[in-house]
């Protein structure tokens, strides 16, 4: 199920407050954001983040994917359910994209909520 979220967090270098709305997906039971957006390089060795959803706010950690074929395998797994447009890709009919091409275009970032 998706569901939109606000993740708020600070910047790994620059300390700078982020409030990013998200759409997340659940893929195999992990609450994932896809993005090609640069603030998702702060996750980069898993970070500090609190998810607001539905009036409530989580503390929480998200991690970047930086494993290609980890992160194909996650975007695949939603594009086996959804359209491509579902993560804001357009794929061109009868192409089937690499792994490669698909970790280049989108980032994956896994929310796990700390209790």
């Amino acid at each position: 199920m998706n569901a939109i979220v606000v993740l708020n967090f600070d910047g790994r270098r620059s300390g700078r407050h982020y409030s990013v709305p998200a759409v997340t997906h659940d893929v195999v039971g992990e609450m994932v954001v896809f993005t090609d957006a640069g603030w998702a390089a702060n996750f980069a060795g898993g970070r500090s983040v609190t998810i607001r959803h539905a009036g409530s706010t989580y503390p929480g950690t998200g991690l970047l994917i930086d494993d290609s074929p980890r992160a194909a395998k996650m975007i695949r797994d939603v594009l086996a359910h959804k359209k491509p447009r579902a993560l804001g890709l357009a794929i061109d009919s009868g192409h089937v994209p690499t792994d490669e091409e698909l970790a280049e275009a989108r980032s994956v970032i896994v929310l796990e909520h700390n209790p």
